[in-house]
């Protein structure tokens, strides 16, 4: 477990003087949402709304802007992921049967979001999620996608067959992918983050561990929107949603290229708020 910037020799998380709040925009300036099973702010343990625990997003968005639907909509029509557990409790999950996933309620990207696969306009970015896979063997499946599926454009975050964690550039279909392999049993608990520049074209990911490694990766020339609002799990259009081997308890994303600094700070704060240790 991580023991470092700002964390007690226990492991224990000490918020910065004067941060914000206690959640992640307390240990990195660029956090735009913060979604957790585990936290009641953000999941009370029913309705329709996986909430965003931060009140000011670093792109200059509305808190709401980054909230979520359990499934598309207001209403319940089969696509919408589990709650597992008691609200609150460092144990809670969301559970996937393969067709489930989590819209964005308004329905409509921020700019920043627009912009995280363009090459012109391009945004920085990281995303970062915590979650448990119960089976030996990893599929291609979509954590965090702007792709909209088939000859769309976007970005994809998440995980891929052979037991690795990808960040996918899509042009028309045309993908350039990139790649972080995991050491050790496939199976247990993760944490995977994954950060982008334009000015470098480089991507680095952290998977189980505060050592990044950086990757040369050029995006492919696009200027164009995706055709879809950001979905978690699967695309808006179609894409490979979460299946049942998957277990999620957080998903976050800001608009900066980290560094191992910035990475470890995320990550044992994420460590601490679940109780678990994601980096041994």
């Amino acid at each position: 477990m991580l023991k470092r910037l700002g964390y007690g020799l226990s492991g224990g998380f000490k918020a910065p003087i004067g941060a914000s709040s206690a959640y992640l925009d307390s240990v990195v300036a660029s956090v735009c949402c913060d979604l957790d099973a585990t936290q009641t702010d953000s999941y009370p343990g029913s309705g329709q709304t996986w909430a965003n625990l931060i009140a000011s997003p670093a792109d200059g968005a509305a808190q709401t802007d980054y909230d979520f639907y359990l499934g598309f909509t207001a209403t319940t029509d089969g696509d919408e992921p589990t709650f597992n557990g008691t609200a609150g409790d460092t144990t809670a999950y969301w559970s996937f049967d393969g067709g489930d996933r989590f819209g964005l309620k308004s329905g409509v990207n921020t700019a920043f979001l627009n912009n995280l696969h363009k090459t012109t306009g391009g945004s920085d970015f990281w995303v970062a999620y915590a979650w448990n896979h119960v089976d030996t063997t990893w599929q291609n499946r979509f954590f965090f996608s702007t792709y909209g599926y088939s000859t769309t454009n976007g970005l994809i975050v998440g995980e891929y067959a052979q037991e690795t964690v990808g960040l996918t550039q899509y042009t028309s279909g045309a993908a350039n992918k990139t790649t972080s392999f995991i050491s050790g049993a496939p199976q247990g608990d993760h944490i995977a983050v994954a950060s982008h520049s334009h000015s470098t074209n480089e991507t680095t990911i952290w998977l189980d561990t505060a050592s990044g490694r950086v990757m040369s990766h050029t995006f492919t020339t696009n200027t164009t929107d995706p055709t879809g609002a950001l979905t978690i799990s699967g695309g808006t259009n179609g894409g490979v949603p979460l299946s049942s081997e998957d277990k999620l308890y957080s998903m976050a994303f800001g608009n900066e290229y980290l560094d191992d600094t910035k990475a470890a700070a995320i990550i044992a704060h994420l460590e601490t708020r679940h109780g678990r240790d994601y980096t041994p």
